[in-house]
């Protein structure tokens, strides 16, 4: 299966990362998620594709702090990044 936005992107986004980098997450709920870092769309996201993939894709694990996705989402995350964070394969 090809990964874009829609099949993992999106939904790990709201699994993993929105609790604190969403724009509706103020003060001490961002848990020190600086306040201009949000991806709430794909525009944002595709702004820090390589902060995020430094972060959390790949081999990354200083993001989401707590921890959480898998060796193989991580995986997914950096293939999906590496392909410009499409909402669709192939766009």
């Amino acid at each position: 299966n090809t990964i874009d936005g829609q099949n993992f992107g999106i939904p790990f986004l709201l699994t993993h990362c929105n609790g604190c980098h969403g724009g509706a997450v103020t003060g001490d709920e961002r848990q020190g998620a600086p306040p201009g870092v949000s991806f709430d769309n794909l525009g944002e996201v595709q702004m820090q594709l390589d902060r995020i993939w430094e972060r959390s894709g790949d081999g990354n694990e200083t993001m989401p702090p707590a921890g959480g996705p898998t060796p193989d989402e991580r995986a997914m995350l950096g293939q999906w990044l590496a392909c410009g964070a499409p909402l669709v394969a192939g766009e």
